[in-house]
């Protein structure tokens, strides 16, 4: 069988292309046995078959260290399992010195619903992580003055790992976001469970009451739309869910109506996505309470 390198982190003292290594470890199989070779060469046996398990028990192979870039390289089917594996590690709550590169693309710690941090791929933690694609966004508002805004989205981070982002902002007095990750191989259950609960945006929000979900109607609303998005608010509501002065911007429909209470959807599924997702409504409705 011969050797293969599995997995590879470099760690280097800045993010410069001309920046210090610090440290170089692999995973490597030899004639199907895992074994860590160090920088100098010096190996290691592993316990066990399993790489990826290998990597989530290892802290030479799992940390992502604060001020230093680790440059990752391993093989694809291990880059789905990452996010579960990956330990940022930091005494600041500064995140913008958490940073990764995995086969070349850059990857941030994030902020979890469960207070934790993940790795996930995007370059920026103030900013949404990277979605190929995104499914689904969502706006909730509250206050004509200083707003109570909030935003939640969701979709894929990479194939079968699902994503679901949150975050709020006070009037600019105070803001706050979250993510939550998840293994799926039923894209209906996943979309629907958010469709209909939105947690991470629940769980952080700001306001004294909740800021409520999408729901089975503004969803058909904007699926039953040509741009697929839909809007509502507390003092009307727009039959085909569509103002036809604005171009969909939810922050323009917002202060253009000076509503107390709005919600704002927009889709990024195709027709047979839209369909599966009915199909599961239409069950979900008919399960016992």
């Amino acid at each position: 069988m011969g050797e293969k390198v599995v997995y590879e982190v470099a760690r280097y003292n800045g993010w410069d292309d001309d920046a210090e290594l610090i440290e170089r470890v692999q995973l490597v199989s030899v004639d199907g046995v895992l074994k860590l070779r160090d920088g100098s060469g010096a190996e290691t046996t592993c316990e066990g078959s399993d790489a990826v398990a290998v990597i989530s028990s290892t802290p030479a192979l799992r940390e992502i260290r604060d001020e230093q870039e680790a440059r990752i390289n391993c093989m694809a089917e291990i880059v789905s399992k990452l996010p579960f594996a990956l330990e940022p590690v930091t005494n600041s709550d500064e995140l913008i010195n958490l940073a990764a590169k995995v086969n070349g693309d850059p990857w941030s710690a994030f902020r979890t619903d469960d207070g934790e941090l993940a790795m996930l791929p995007g370059g920026d933690p103030e900013d949404e992580p990277d979605m190929a694609p995104c499914w689904a966004e969502f706006q909730f508002g509250e206050g004509e003055d200083n707003p109570l805004i909030g935003s939640t989205s969701i979709g894929t981070a990479m194939p079968g790992v699902a994503i679901e982002y949150a975050g709020y902002d006070n009037g600019g007095f105070g803001s706050e976001s979250a993510v939550a990750i998840r293994p799926f191989d039923d894209f209906a259950t996943v979309f629907v469970d958010w469709l209909l609960n939105v947690e991470v945006l629940g769980g952080i929000w700001g306001g004294d009451s909740s800021p409520g979900s999408p729901g089975p109607e503004l969803f058909e609303t904007a699926a039953a739309a040509a741009d697929r998005k839909a809007w509502w608010n507390n003092e009307a509501d727009d039959e085909d869910g569509d103002d036809e002065d604005e171009e969909g911007d939810y922050e323009e429909v917002y202060y253009e109506a000076d509503l107390s209470r709005w919600a704002f959807l927009k889709l990024h599924l195709p027709d047979s996505l839209i369909e599966e997702v009915r199909d599961r409504l239409i069950k979900t409705a008919k399960q016992p309470s």
